[in-house]
């Protein structure tokens, strides 16, 4: 949770290969003992979403040893209006080792305004990414986690798939971070608890853009080749090609 602190914030890692800015965010959340397939009464006034750089494992300045966030690059502070969300289906913790899979589980998503974009930095070389961070913090007000119909929100883990696990971010040196804010510390998602040799969690997001890739020459359908399909949309279209 974002608000109200203290409570670690969750990040998870990706690899940027495009250029093209990120205009929609969607990500999986849940509320803790909650079954029913409709939001619960108390939900959060919004969620902070961020965006941090890197610090590598390998990272001769990294006083840890897995890679984590670093500096908090671009923030979005969202309000309950401006979310969407859909129920996603039944899930379960998996720190159970039995049992139904009977937590519900909603996706969400935010749709960005264009000033609100984020813009990655340009590749030098496509096939080396840049990394970033993404952090997703439910925004509570004061007082809600002692409602008896509160049910706090989670977002969603999901088996590793790329490089470090998934952090908790449990200390910065501004506080709630904002843009500038530094990662101070904070441990891996694993399964039991790390130091131990224990099983790796990532978290259950995805980045979008709206931005089509400019077609290649004659490629119209920007599926990476020209053929007949491309001529067939020039031959559909010529009239309005050639005004």
């Amino acid at each position: 949770m974002y608000t109200p602190q203290p409570n670690p914030i969750m990040a998870d890692d990706w690899p940027c290969y495009d250029s093209r800015p990120i205009t929609d965010i969607h990500w999986w959340g849940s509320f803790i003992g909650w079954t029913q397939p409709n939001l619960p009464p108390v939900l959060p006034k919004g969620f902070h979403i961020g965006i941090w750089t890197d610090v590598a494992k390998n990272d001769p300045n990294n006083q840890f040893t897995f890679s984590h966030p670093g500096t908090l690059l671009w923030e979005y502070r969202g309000t309950c209006t401006s979310w969407v969300w859909n129920f996603a289906g039944y899930d379960k913790d998996p720190r159970q080792a039995g049992g139904m899979e009977n937590e519900a589980c909603f996706q969400f998503t935010q749709l960005l305004s264009e000033n609100e974009w984020f813009q990655q930095e340009p590749n030098e070389d496509p096939n080396i990414p840049h990394i970033y961070w993404l952090s997703i913090a439910a925004m509570y007000n004061a007082g809600d986690e002692q409602l008896p119909e509160f049910y706090p929100w989670g977002w969603k883990t999901r088996p590793h798939v790329f490089n470090d696990d998934a952090v908790r971010i449990n200390n910065t040196d501004i506080k709630p971070p904002v843009v500038g804010a530094n990662y101070l510390g904070g441990p891996p998602i694993q399964l039991p608890a790390w130091p131990n040799q224990g099983v790796s969690w990532d978290l259950a997001f995805e980045l979008t853009t709206n931005e089509p890739k400019a077609p290649a020459s004659a490629d119209l359908n920007y599926d990476g080749v020209v053929n007949l399909a491309d001529f067939a949309i020039f031959a559909s279209q010529w009239l309005t090609a050639g005004l």
